[in-house]
């Protein structure tokens, strides 16, 4: 009996010892991201073993400016520029980040100026070797683009849109790689209240 109880008495000491040993505190990740950033975060993705995160930030006076950031090092860093800033919270905003065929994709509300290309709208590819943001298609113009998925090797994007790309895609489109087209005849969404607006907020794969 009192081996069998002195057994037990290890077994419950090691059980405390791997619990104390393994037990964790939410911690800061990375130093240099803004501090009026926080707030407007919207998503987070791993990409080519580095930490990706969008939103807009705060200039703390009177701007706002969407933006993306990298953490590498234990740094994280602004990737590219050229994002139209606003005066009004949320009006310009990166709400979706996505890899794709190897290589980096954002959407949401935002107009772009590269320096190169004309000027576009909503949807974005990073150029790595020219260090910028790239149209993708025609972008939405007037519309907003709250969601990336990948999906069967072609990339899908969900928000509120006429167009993207293509004619009739009505708030959700596909890219293959080279163009938009539709998904069926898109998706007509109505209204709950006046203030819910009628768009695709979120997409997942399934089975």
């Amino acid at each position: 009996m009192k081996k069998q109880l002195l057994f037990y008495l290890i077994i419950f000491c090691a059980l405390v010892i791997s619990k104390e040993s393994y037990s964790q505190n939410w911690q800061r990740v990375g130093s240099g991201l803004p501090s009026h950033f926080a707030n407007s975060n919207n998503e987070i993705i791993e990409f080519n073993g580095n930490m990706y995160s969008v939103g807009y930030v705060y200039d703390g006076i009177s701007t706002y400016t969407p933006k993306v950031f990298m953490l590498s090092g234990g740094t994280w860093s602004e990737v590219g520029s050229g994002f139209t800033t606003t005066t009004t919270a949320g009006v310009y905003n990166i709400k979706a980040i996505t890899e794709f065929n190897a290589e980096l994709y954002i959407g949401g509300n935002f107009i772009m100026n590269n320096g190169v290309d004309a000027e576009f709208y909503d949807v974005a590819k990073w150029d790595n070797l020219n260090s910028r943001w790239v149209p993708v298609g025609d972008g939405t113009g007037d519309g907003v683009v709250n969601e990336l998925t990948v999906f069967n090797s072609k990339l899908y994007a969900g928000g509120d849109f006429g167009d993207l790309g293509a004619a009739g895609t009505n708030n959700i489109a596909v890219f293959d790689g080279t163009s938009w087209g539709t998904v069926g005849t898109g998706m007509s969404i109505e209204a709950v209240a006046l203030e819910d607006p009628d768009q695709i907020s979120s997409m997942v794969v399934y089975n």
